[in-house]
Parts: C-alpha cells; structure tokens; sequence
C-alpha cells in the first residue's frame, strides 16, 4: 500500500531530542517502505488567513489544521494512506510497530497519568491527534477540516484544545472511528519517571494502556521546549529504547486497568505493588 509518513517541524533551532525522535520516526518509516515527509512553518500558511488570524500564534493549533490539510494533499498526490506522526514521538520499537489501518481512519489512543498531591494520580483514557492515520477517499476528512475551520471562526479560541483533543475526543462516540493503540502518550510525571527508572509509575501507565507501545508521544510543552529537561528526556528516550519499550510494556500481561473515558478521570493511589 503506497504510504506516506508525514511531520512538520521547522528547519532551523531543532533541538536535539526532537531531532532525535524525528530521525526515528523517519528511519521507522524507511524500514517499512513508506514514503517520509517533513513540510517547514511554511505549510501554516495552508491553514489559510482567516483560521490563522483566529487562532494567533498558537502553534498547537494551526498544526491541529494544517496537520490534516497535509494528509488531504498526500491523497490527491496519489498516496493510498497518509499517516501524521507529532514530531515529539520517539519510535523505539521499529521492529514491532504497524501501521495497521486498512480503512476509514483513526487517531491514537490515550491513557494518560498524571501525579498530584500525596502521590495521588489521576488516569484519564480517550484518544488525541498525534498520531492520524488516515485512508485516500474518507468522505469524514474534508468534514474535519471544514469544522476546524468553523470553530476558529465562529468561537473565542483560548486553548488548541478546541480544535485538537477535546474536539476529536467529543466525536469519537458519533464517528466511531478507530483508536491506534500502540502509540503511547507520556505526561512529563511519566517521562521522568522513564529517566529515574521509577517503575511503580511505569507499571501503572502499562496498565492503564492495556496493549504494548512501541512508539510514544513525549509531550513537548507549546514551542516543543520539553516537559522536562531535556537532559531527563533524552534519558528517557534511552530508557525506551535500551529496552525496546520493555521498561513499560513489561506489565501489559498483567492486564488492563479501567480508566473512565474522557473527561471523567480514574484517581488512584501507587503503593509498592502497583496501582490501587
């Protein structure tokens, strides 16, 4: 199947651990015969005047547009599947991740931890866009980035959220479209656990994804300046990749813990044994 794997980033000031996980992403897609590639801040301006002016400087939220205009492109340049990966996700596991997607589309699937107060964490489950994979002739593309653009035009746009997660969140239940589950999505408590070899965290997330993930989201904060620093990042990304996702996955057989779907939230204690 003629695929392409598509990222934006721009092409000056790029910081080594994102330039690390785009490589990944491209030798990834190098091994499985797939097409790569990277479009520069030039391709904001497909997202047109209008929804740029609506949204201002928030880079989050022109890439939630312009992210699918990108893959609208692939297909009418002849591409039968057209994939949209973030450019913070590290691909550790090369060997091991698929694109399986043979119909419609879908976006990656979320489980996502977070500590607050007196080691009590919260778990939430849902989908995001960081992955979007997506099949030549989905009649529900056009229609996503039609309602993109209405929401910038016709709302007070104060978090990309409106047009990225939440918005793709609220539709799942009416689209039904698919959940990529081998992505992961680490919030920057997860990412450092990752660098500390904190396995009570690494447990818990393994549990609540309930499937093996051999590529993660790292989360950058907006302007991708990491969740953490970026020296506990990229010891992260060697955690991952010393272990081939190991470090993580190691727990999945001890089968899935249930988060409610999004917005409600699991909240839950860690002790010595895990989740409780």
């Amino acid at each position: 199947m003629k695929t392409l794997i598509v990222q934006s980033y721009r092409n000056h000031n790029v910081p080594a651990w994102i330039a690390r996980c785009m490589a990944s992403v491209r030798a990834w897609a190098t091994e499985q015969g797939f097409d790569y590639q990277v479009a520069g801040d030039d391709s904001f301006a497909l997202c047109g005047a209008d929804y740029l002016a609506a949204v201002g400087d928030n880079v989050r939220s022109i890439t939630n547009l312009s992210r699918l205009i990108l893959v609208q492109r692939a297909h009418a340049a002849g591409y039968e599947r057209a994939v949209w990966l973030d450019a913070d996700i590290f691909v550790f596991a090369p060997e091991q991740l698929r694109i399986e997607l043979t119909s419609r589309y879908g976006f990656a699937r979320e489980a996502w931890l977070m500590r607050g107060e007196d080691d009590r964490w919260t778990a939430a489950e849902g989908v995001n866009n960081s992955v979007f994979a997506c099949m030549a002739g989905e009649p529900d593309l056009a229609w996503l980035i039609g309602a993109l653009r209405h929401v910038a035009l016709h709302r007070r746009i104060e978090s990309n959220y409106q047009v990225g997660g939440d918005f793709i969140k609220g539709l799942r239940a009416s689209l039904a479209f698919e959940a990529l589950e081998h992505f992961g999505m680490y919030s920057a408590d997860v990412v450092r656990a990752l660098a500390r070899g904190e396995t009570l965290a690494l447990h818990a997330q393994a549990r609540f994804q309930g499937a093996p993930v051999y590529a993660a989201n790292l989360c950058a904060a907006p302007r991708y300046v990491p969740p953490v620093g970026e020296a506990e990042a990229l010891a992260a990304m060697d955690a991952l990749e010393r272990t081939r996702g190991e470090i993580v996955n190691a727990w999945v057989a001890e089968g899935k813990l249930q988060a409610q779907p999004s917005p409600g939230v699991t909240y839950f204690w860690l002790s010595q044994t895990g989740a409780a």
